[in-house]
């Protein structure tokens, strides 16, 4: 009646959504939301995807029946990946998100059919029940939460889909909502009966099932941070797929056979802790992508990013199949008669290479057509979602970006109004009436930002720079040390990158020579210079606070690199201290 055990089970497949939002919630609090989001994506998500190859590329009887889809696959979908890319167009993504869809359901499905085969209910009817109640309350899910159904208009309409009404996305919640309620009413009505008729209750399915639903339904609708939401449903569903594939193939191959999965999936911790690190080390592929720099390198990893969750969902949907006779045998259940190798357009190795090729061309041939540039995007979406602040605050984004700043303005207005508690709104907006030129309303909005979120260092950042401007240099320098703490030199490298950072920090290293921190203040006016070698203020300041510290010989360089570039009061300034210093 179990996969593994009472125990193993109620930890690694029927209650891990809750076990993993109980313990990897309030874990979120003590890291930026980011940050956590794109570990738990890259060491569980992408990570997760490991155990699937390593099945299809070792088991060699596997290998040997679909030799054609494993060799040929990959190159093909690379070179789509690295091509839809470097054209930036967006179809084979859309393909991927709605594929992703379907493949975490049909895990999610899976389960549900392996107890009830276990406990001998294979009719058909009662699969079709339990696929249609889970897909109709998934997709119900999705609806409701603003922040998926966003993502997937976001990815549609790159793909030339055409715009949808905020009445009709109401309707389309509504009626799948309906939808589900009614069928839950069917389905639980005949379990009742089937329950007064003597058939027992399979409580593990319908356990699987509700905690599911209802651990998707929080974290989707309900938790307010959808980045760290997302990565946490994402991580108790690869938490599954880690333990299903560690049984199917410790039974499979753990009776005497030779191999490297033998040899792995044997009940030894050891190698459940050497499985472990062979995913995190292969989801570290993922995470290297935030310590590469534009370019070839970079653009060659994110295609094989997208090859490596394209080909997971392909793969994962014919190796794992509870209706394949050999599956069913590993996993101890017994076999109906229907249990055999469909040929043709029915297996699904050809079928769903044929239903992705066709969808991609058909995404292919609509975003050619009517291809839309990301500011008519961003307008789209603001328009179908209305009520949605992150879809307001996107738009204003890219006007800013544009320079349409009175514009940006306005809808940062609305996406505030939207939502109070969102502090990049209030950050973007700060930007863009530092654009304006309203400079007390921008530090009044930096200054809310920080307030609601006090780990935006870009709000930090951007307040000290205008309070440096302003002459507030102490604030100033408070608000620099929030945005780059001492002892964190990474941050200090990122600004490096932002050509007005020199000016930032030359106008915080005077607060700082003023208050007697001359070393600090060096530092900053060298890092100045690093960002802008001729900026002249730098060079002025830098001999200053060389002066001070008593190292004449390289005051003079920089006074002399001062009176070179600087504007004609710089460059007095610069040479009266040369007569000042000259003969020391």
């Amino acid at each position: 009646m179990w996969i593994l055990s009472p125990s193993l089970d109620s930890l690694l497949f029927i209650f891990t959504p809750l076990l993993a939002t109980v313990i990897l919630i309030p874990l979120a609090r003590y890291f930026p939301s980011a940050e956590f989001g794109a570990f738990l994506l890259a060491f569980f998500t992408f990570g997760h995807h490991f155990p699937g190859f390593l099945r299809a590329y070792s088991d060699r009887d596997l290998f040997q029946r679909h030799k054609a889809a494993f060799v040929l696959a990959p190159p093909v979908v690379f070179i789509l990946a690295y091509g839809f890319a470097r054209f930036d167009l967006h179809g084979l993504l859309f393909v991927v998100f709605t594929w992703d869809i379907w493949h975490v359901l049909m895990q999610q499905y899976g389960f549900l059919r392996i107890y009830d085969a276990k406990a001998g209910r294979t009719d058909k009817f009662t699969a079709l029940a339990d696929r249609w109640v889970a897909l109709s309350w998934y997709l119900t899910l999705i609806a409701m939460s603003p922040h998926y159904s966003y993502n997937f208009l976001l990815r549609a309409y790159f793909s030339g889909a055409p715009d949808l009404a905020p009445a009709a996305l109401s309707g389309i919640r509504f009626w799948l909502l309906t939808l589900s309620i009614l069928l839950t009413v069917l389905y639980l009505g005949r379990e009742t009966i089937l329950l007064r008729r003597g058939m027992p209750l399979n409580w593990r399915k319908l356990a699987a099932l509700s905690c599911f639903l209802g651990v998707t339904w929080y974290l989707y609708v309900v938790y307010p941070d959808f980045t760290v939401g997302f990565a946490v449903w994402s991580a108790f569903h690869c938490v599954q797929y880690y333990a299903i594939v560690w049984a199917f193939n410790r039974n499979r191959f753990g009776r005497g056979t030779a191999g490297v999965l033998a040899f792995l999936f044997r009940p030894r911790l050891g190698l459940v802790l050497l499985y472990l690190a062979l995913i995190f080390g292969y989801g570290a592929i993922n995470w290297s992508l935030r310590y590469i720099e534009p370019g070839f390198l970079l653009d060659i990893l994110a295609a094989l990013i997208v090859t490596s969750g394209t080909l997971h969902y392909y793969f994962d949907g014919f190796i794992w199949r509870i209706r394949d006779l050999d599956t069913r045998k590993t996993l101890s259940i017994t076999e109906p008669k229907s249990a055999f190798h469909r040929l043709g357009l029915r297996n699904p190795v050809i079928l769903q290479a044929v239903v992705a090729a066709g969808a991609l061309g058909i995404v292919f041939i609509t975003e050619i057509l009517w291809r839309a540039d990301e500011l008519e995007v961003a307008r789209r979406l603001a328009v179908s979602a209305p009520s949605f602040g992150r879809a307001q605050r996107d738009y204003g984004d890219l006007l800013r970006r544009k320079g349409r700043h009175a514009d940006a303005a306005s809808v940062y207005q609305r996406a505030m109004e939207l939502d109070h508690s969102d502090a990049e709104a209030r950050h973007e907006y700060g930007l863009t009436l530092s654009a304006l030129g309203q400079t007390d309303q921008a530090i009044e909005a930096f200054q809310q930002a920080v307030s609601l979120n006090p780990a935006l260092r870009a709000a930090h950042y951007n307040l000290a720079s205008l309070l440096a401007r302003r002459g507030d240099s102490s604030e100033a320098l408070k608000q620099f040390r929030a945005a780059f703490p001492a002892g964190d030199p990474a941050t200090l490298r990122e600004l490096e990158k932002d050509p007005a950072g020199s000016d930032v920090l030359v106008n915080v290293a005077l607060g700082l020579i003023q208050a007697g921190d001359r070393a600090e203040a060096r530092d900053l006016l060298e890092r100045a210079l690093t960002i802008q070698p001729d900026n002249a203020a730098a060079h002025l300041n830098l001999a200053s606070a060389l002066v001070l510290s008593g190292d004449f010989s390289a005051a003079r360089i920089h006074y002399v690199a001062a009176a070179r570039n600087g504007d004609p009061s710089v460059r007095r300034s610069a040479e009266k201290a040369l007569e000042r210093i000259i003969g020391r």
